[in-house]
């Protein structure tokens, strides 16, 4: 008998336990996506990149040395294929940047979940283009780095991808004078803090 599982995730490797009984010698596979074999317990790889669940129906061929036969059919489905892709402009940049977001939306996705990084928040926006302000406002002399991950699903199936923003420290620029009043002409004296 051929195994039946569930609806699976695109790509699928699957094993087919073949427990014909002593008597079949013979074994002829079809998978029903154009590829056979004539192994006793095969490997194959289910892949599609349609757009929606396709369904395959795995046959079994066992024969005799007597050419006796008999046919096993299962069915097998398997999700369309998902992959989370998004870009980010620009991907760094200085204290208070907007960075936008370009969500590639491939189709055969059914949930997104967006985490935009440390303290900006998460949501499930299926918008092409999300804009966030993206700050580095402490005392820091050092780069802040968010990472934003895109996490897609189709059913119980789901691939992430995550991408970097460096923001560099925010610039507060700061003087001393040596005087703040006086007679004209006044001599001021200008220092860097």
């Amino acid at each position: 008998t051929i195994p039946s599982p569930p609806v699976v995730c695109n790509p699928f490797q699957i094993t087919f336990n073949n427990t014909s009984n002593v008597v079949a010698t013979t074994f002829q596979w079809d998978f029903g996506d154009g590829v056979s074999s004539d192994s006793i317990s095969p490997h194959h790889l289910y892949a599609h990149m349609q757009p929606n669940d396709v369904f395959y129906t795995a046959r079994l061929i066992a024969s005799s040395a007597e050419n006796c036969k008999d046919t096993a059919t299962r069915g097998i489905g398997v999700h369309s294929y998902i992959k989370a892709d998004f870009t980010v402009d620009p991907g760094e940049g200085c204290d208070s940047t907007t960075v936008t977001i370009t969500n590639k939306k491939l189709p055969g996705i059914t949930n997104y979940s967006w985490n935009y990084g440390a303290g900006m928040g998460a949501d499930n926006s299926t918008d092409s283009i999300i804009q966030k302000v993206y700050y580095n406002n402490t005392a820091s002399p050092f780069d802040k780095i968010y990472t934003i991950t895109l996490t897609v699903t189709n059913g119980s199936c789901n691939n992430s991808l995550a991408r970097t923003v460096v923001i560099h420290p925010k610039v507060i620029p700061n003087f001393v004078t040596d005087v703040t009043e006086g007679c004209n002409p006044l001599k001021v004296r200008f220092t860097d803090q």
